[in-house]
């Protein structure tokens, strides 16, 4: 190899280097932005009462925080349970 080829193959190295790094900042950065959780439009049908109900009240109440907090709920053997407090969420008038 001459010398020419070898700062070549260094600068393509370097670039390289450099791409790499500012993916990884992109992604760290992008990462770091993300939000945990659901809203509530999210599980409730989109063509649903409820749906509606939640809209209107993000658009004009969203001031007022709310949130449905489980904790230690167990998802996939508490689907009755789950159902029902869907069923009472449909019955709550707004």
């Amino acid at each position: 190899m001459t010398s020419n080829n070898k700062e070549h193959i260094s600068l393509f190295q370097v670039v390289v280097i450099i791409f790499f790094l500012s993916l990884l900042a992109v992604g760290i950065y992008g990462a770091l932005q993300v939000e945990s959780g659901l809203d509530l439009t999210d599980v409730v049908p989109r063509k649903g009462v409820e749906y509606k109900f939640v809209e209107a009240r993000l658009k004009y109440f969203s001031f007022y925080p709310v949130a449905l907090v489980t904790q230690d709920f167990d998802y996939a053997n508490q689907q009755k349970k789950l159902l029902s407090y869907y069923n009472e969420f449909k019955n709550v008038s707004g």
